[in-house]
Formats: C-alpha cells, structure tokens, sequence
C-alpha cells in the first residue's frame, strides 16, 4: 500500500512537473514572436510610423550663387578700342580716361579682349587697370519668377526664345537661349543671367521694341509730309497727275520729283538743339550695311546723304555726320549717332549728350 501511494505520489509530481515545464516553454515561444515580430495591429502600427531622417539645418544646405567676379577694364588715357590685337585693326571707338569695358578672355601680345557695345574689340593692356568686381546674378537655372519670365520675354524680342514658351521655369531651353545671346554679344558663355548680361539684353530688347512699336507711326509720318508736300506744291501734283495721263514713265518721274519735294520740306528746320544718343544695329532704313566705325547717324527728318554738323553743349567738341537711318524714336532724342560719331563729342558712357546740330550740306 504504502509503495503504490509512493509511486502515485511520483507520478503527480512529474506530471505537475511535466506540465508546467510545458506552460513556460509556450510562454517563453510567444514572448520570443512577440518581440521579434509582433503582429496583428502592432505590425501594422509599426509599418505605418514614418521613418525619421536627419534634414541639414538651412545654413548646412547648399546656397545658390546670386553673385560672381569678373574682370574689368579701367582706362587711364583716352585710348581707341579696336577690332584686334595691334594698331593695325580698324578702329571702333574711342574711350575716355575712367571709362569700365568688361574683360571677355585672356590677354594676347599685350592687348586685352574687352566688351565694346556688345562685340569683342581689344585695348592695349598697358594703358588700362585691371580689377576684379563682384557681378549679381538676376535670374539663373530653376527661378520660375517676375524675373525668369523677364529674360525670356527679352530674348523672345530678340528671337532668341520661343514666345509661346515665355513663362515656364528657367530651364535648359532658357539657358541655353541665354548662351547664344551671350556668345553673339563678345560675354561669357555661362547661361546664367548676370547683371552685365541683363542690362544688355534688356536695353536691346527695349530698342527693338520701340523700333517695332514706332514702325508703323514712322509710316504714317512719312505719308503725312508727302500730303503736306503735295498740298504745299499743287503746280507739281498737277504736272505729275497730267504727266501720268499721257505715259507711265513720265508718271514714275512726276513722283520722283514730288517725293523729292517732301524730302526737301520735311528737313526745313536747318539748325536745332536736342538730345543725341548712340546705337548699334545691323541694317539702316536707306539700306546700308550698318558700320559703328563710320561718322553716320539716323534721323527722323532729316533726308538720306544730308550732313549735319553735330556740337555737343557741354564741351563744344563737333562731329560732321551724314543721314542714313531713320531714328529715334524715345521723346526728347532727335538725332541718333553710330559709336564712332558719338565718340568723337561725348563718352560712350555717358550714353546721351545734349547737342546743337545745323545743317552742312
């Protein structure tokens, strides 16, 4: 008896033993799940939190350009400006002690490749002084603003840019617009819009835009002083509407003489005082190839070949030019000299001068 009880005894034992080694083994499996990898709503709460990633302060991130240095040129004599590196290239203009030209590359044989009204020229280098300036950048690659669309209106008047584009974000197009802008105006070819690069595609734009703009008003003046001409001589008209009944010739000649009467009217006023500035441009309104070394100048009166002896006001330095464009067209300008002309009375920096003019022949 007393050995089954005993045997019965071990055997509860062991089972409670059994059994509750059983119950730590499942718990310790499902702590090991859980921490390894919980489930139900806690996996998905896990994937669900975001992952934290370290963001650089502002000051850590990469600031973008808004200036770069350039080299200028700083005269300290008068000093011609020429289309190569010695004296014997064609002369363009002449500079002023203190006048600043943007250098454009590296010296050659003692002359200085220079920005000169948007052409390369050179200047000897012992007669300037270099200097580096910081140049601001207006508007470079990805602004989408007042200013990028700014440069891309420009360069459309200037069929450099598509109109149709003008307004999306400064991009590839732009800058490479921008590129061939510069490399048609002596700059160097960086794409990014800088403050040399602004001030003068602005101011061409700007020129052609009022050139565009009074086109049409230049015609109407023209068909204004042949009405004032026809009116003011009806001998003429006459003779030429008779002329024209009789033979077509005679008609062509009759005209002639009477387009020749207007010319003649329209340049009454001899002598006169107003404001002259100077321009660059590829082709005049009589035809000829524009030359900015040539002593000529555009007026909106004066008739083609008449020469007029131009005096500026302030220093009485004159200069004899002959009419072969048609210009300006800003209030106040009468007269519209090329840089060489322009030079010879005034410096190239001071853009406009306060002139008296008469004519010579």
């Amino acid at each position: 008896m007393t050995n089954t009880s005993t045997n019965a005894g071990t055997t509860l034992k062991r089972t409670v033993a059994l059994a509750a080694a059983a119950s730590l083994a499942v718990m310790g499996t499902i702590a090991e799940e859980a921490h390894a990898a919980p489930a139900g709503n806690l996996g998905a709460h896990a994937e669900k939190a975001p992952t934290q990633h370290t963001k650089k302060a502002p000051a850590e991130q990469a600031k973008r350009a808004t200036t770069y240095t350039a080299r200028f040129a700083l005269t300290r004599v008068h000093l011609n400006v020429r289309s190569g590196h010695s004296t014997e290239y064609r002369r363009y203009g002449l500079l002023r002690p203190g006048d600043k030209l943007l250098i454009i590359g590296e010296d050659v044989r003692g002359w200085t490749p220079v920005n000169y009204r948007g052409k390369t020229a050179w200047v000897a280098t012992r007669y300037i002084t270099k200097m580096n300036r910081p140049v601001g950048i207006y508007a470079q690659r990805g602004d989408h603003n007042a200013r990028s669309k700014a440069v891309q209106r420009d360069l459309s008047t200037l069929n450099y840019f598509p109109a149709k584009w003008v307004g999306l974000p400064y991009g590839p197009i732009t800058t490479n617009a921008v590129k061939v802008f510069q490399r048609a105006n002596a700059l160097k070819q960086t794409g990014v819009t800088d403050a040399v690069t602004q001030s003068l595609l602005k101011s061409k734009a700007n020129y052609q835009r009022q050139r565009a703009a009074s086109a049409e008003k230049a015609a109407q003046e023209k068909a204004s002083d042949r009405e004032a001409a026809s009116e003011t001589n009806p001998t003429q008209r006459q003779s030429a509407e008779r002329h024209s009944e009789h033979s077509s010739s005679t008609s062509r000649s009759a005209t002639r003489s009477i387009r020749s009467t207007s010319s003649d009217i329209s340049t009454s006023g001899i002598a006169g005082s107003c404001e002259a500035s100077f321009y660059t441009d590829g082709q005049t309104a009589s035809g000829e190839s524009f030359d900015s070394s040539a002593l000529t100048a555009a007026s909106k009166t004066y008739s083609f070949g008449t020469r007029l002896k131009v005096t500026n006001k302030a220093n009485g330095q004159s200069v004899v030019v002959r009419i072969n464009d048609r210009g300006p067209y800003i209030s106040g300008r009468c007269l519209d000299l090329s840089p060489a002309a322009f030079s010879q009375i005034s410096s190239p920096s001071a853009g406009v001068a306060d002139v008296t003019y008469e004519k010579v022949s």
